[in-house]
C-alpha cells in the first residue's frame, strides 16, 4: 500500500513469511527516516524501484527498527517482516522525510566602495538565501572574512593604498552557493610624505613623495596653518605642482591628499607653510623735472611696494644711477648753468627693480649777467650789461638800499633797461 511521508500506517504480522510493503513516493532528495513503534519484534528493509535492498535494521531500539537513509527523487518501498520465523504481532510504521536543502543561487549585483581603511561590499538579496558569506583576497586564494544575514557588509580595518577583492556566496540551512563574480576596490593611501614648497615672484612650487596605492592627488590651500583646507585647488596625477595664482608677499600653506583608483581619499598631509616675495614694483610715473639755478628739482608718483628709487642722469651714452632716495622727490644740484639735463626713475625692493619711468628734462638757468652799469639821467636811471649766453629774459630788480629789499621788478629781452619816474637827487641800487 502506500505510504504518504511524514505519515504512518498501522499493521499486523499474522503469521510466518509474512511480509508487508509500503510504496514510497519522493519528488526531492533528502533523508528518508523510518521506524516502527510498539512490542512486536520488527525487521525492516528499505528497497528501491527494482526491489534491491538499499539498508535494513533490527532492534533500534529492541524489539523495533530504525534506519535512515539519503534518498533521490523516486519510488521506494518500505518491506517489514517479524524477527523470527514464526512472530506475529501488530505494529505501528512511521516514514518521517527531511528534504535536502537545494544550494541557493550565487548572489548578483555586487557593489564596491572604498575609503580610508575599510571596504564596503553590496549585492542583491538570493531568494531562499538565509545568509551570505563573505571571501576576501589580495591576488591569492580567497579566505573567508565575514558572514552576515544582509546584504552588505563592512571590511575592516584594511592596509592602506591595497587592492583587495571579493567573492560573495549565499546559504540555506548550512548549504552554500557558488562564488559570485569579483569585485575589486583600492583603499584610501597613506598621506604623502616629504611635502616641501618654494615659492618665487607670482608662483609656488610644489613637491612630495609618491603614496603606494594613489591614482591622483588633490592639492588644498589655505592661508592659515590650521585651514580649513575645504576646497581643492588642484588635483593631478605627478607629485609635483605650481602654483600660479597667487599674491605677492603672501604666505600661503598647503596640504596634499591621495585619491585610489577607487575613488577613496586619504587623508591631508602635514601642512607646510611658504611665504611668496614681493614683487617688483612698477615704473614711477609722472616725473617732473624743474630747474633752478646750478639745480634741478625732480617729483614723481610713488610706486606700490617700492622700497626706494634709483634717480638715474643721462651722461650722453645711458642713464646713470645718481642716487637712491627713498623719497618721491630729489634736487640735483651743483649742475652746470644753462645746461640740458634728462632723468629717468626706477622703483625697487626686494624682488627686483621695475623699469624706467618716462623721461623729464630741463635746463637750467644761465648764469648772472656781468658788467653792470647804471647812468643817471633827469628823473630816470640807465642800466646796461653784458649779454648771457642763453638769457631769453632779463629781470631788473630796484632794492630799498644797496642790500635791501626789492621794491619793483621789469623784464626786458635786451641787456639794457631806462628806469624812468624817479626822484633827481635820490639814491637807486639795482641788481639784475
Amino acid at each position: 500500500s502506500a505510504l504518504g511521508l511524514n505519515g504512518s500506517a498501522s499493521g499486523t504480522i499474522n503469521y510466518a513469511g509474512d511480509y508487508d510493503f509500503f510504496r514510497l513516493t519522493v519528488s526531492s532528495p533528502g533523508t528518508l527516516t523510518a521506524y516502527t513503534t510498539g512490542s512486536t519484534d520488527t525487521y525492516g528493509y528499505l528497497l528501491d524501484s527494482s526491489g534491491n535492498s538499499l539498508i535494513s535494521n533490527d532492534d533500534n531500539p529492541y524489539p523495533n527498527f530504525r534506519f535512515s537513509y539519503s534518498v533521490s527523487p523516486g519510488t521506494y518501498y518500505l518491506q517489514l517482516r517479524h524477527y523470527s520465523s514464526g512472530g506475529t504481532g501488530s505494529y505501528t510504521l512511521y516514514a518521517d522525510f527531511s528534504a535536502s536543502a537545494y544550494p541557493p543561487s550565487p548572489p548578483t549585483g555586487l557593489g564596491i566602495s572604498a575609503g580610508v581603511g575599510v571596504i564596503q561590499v553590496s549585492w542583491a538579496s538570493v531568494y531562499g538565501a538565509t545568509g551570505y558569506n563573505v571571501y576576501r583576497s589580495t591576488g591569492g586564494s580567497y579566505s573567508q572574512v565575514g558572514s552576515t544575514s544582509g546584504t552588505s557588509y563592512t571590511d575592516g580595518p584594511l592596509a592602506a593604498g591595497t587592492t583587495y577583492d571579493y567573492v560573495i556566496t549565499a546559504t540555506n540551512s548550512g548549504v552554500q552557493s557558488g562564488y559570485s563574480s569579483t569585485v575589486s576596490a583600492t583603499t584610501a593611501p597613506n598621506p604623502p610624505s616629504g611635502l616641501s614648497a618654494t615659492a618665487g615672484v607670482g608662483y609656488v612650487s610644489l613637491s612630495w613623495n609618491a603614496s603606494s596605492g594613489a591614482y591622483y592627488y588633490s592639492i588644498k590651500r589655505s592661508t592659515s596653518s590650521s585651514g580649513p583646507f575645504s576646497s581643492t585647488l588642484q588635483s593631478t596625477t605627478s607629485t609635483y605642482y605650481t602654483d600660479n595664482s597667487v599674491s605677492a608677499g603672501t604666505t600661503y600653506y598647503y596640504v596634499v591628499s591621495g585619491t585610489s583608483v577607487s575613488g577613496a581619499q586619504g587623508y591631508d598631509s602635514s601642512p607646510v607653510g611658504v611665504t611668496t616675495p614681493q614683487s617688483p614694483p612698477i615704473a614711477p610715473a609722472w616725473l617732473t623735472a624743474t630747474a633752478g639755478i646750478q639745480q634741478i628739482t625732480l617729483h614723481w608718483a610713488s610706486s606700490t611696494g617700492a622700497s626706494y628709487y634709483n634717480v638715474k642722469r643721462w651722461n650722453g651714452s645711458a642713464y646713470v644711477t645718481i642716487v637712491s632716495p627713498t623719497g618721491t622727490s630729489w634736487t640735483d644740484t651743483g649742475l652746470a648753468v644753462f645746461t640740458a639735463y634728462s632723468y629717468v626713475v626706477s622703483a625697487v625692493n626686494g624682488s627686483g627693480q621695475s623699469g624706467d619711468s618716462p623721461v623729464a628734462g630741463a635746463t637750467t638757468a644761465p648764469a648772472a649777467p656781468t658788467g653792470l652799469s647804471a647812468t643817471p639821467g633827469p628823473n630816470q636811471a640807465t642800466l646796461t650789461w653784458l649779454p648771457v649766453n642763453g638769457a631769453a629774459t632779463y629781470w631788473v630788480k630796484r632794492l630799498s638800499e644797496s642790500s635791501g629789499s626789492v621794491v619793483a621788478s621789469f623784464t626786458t629781452s635786451v641787456p639794457s633797461y631806462t628806469d624812468s619816474g624817479l626822484y633827481n637827487g635820490v639814491p637807486y641800487y639795482y641788481v639784475v
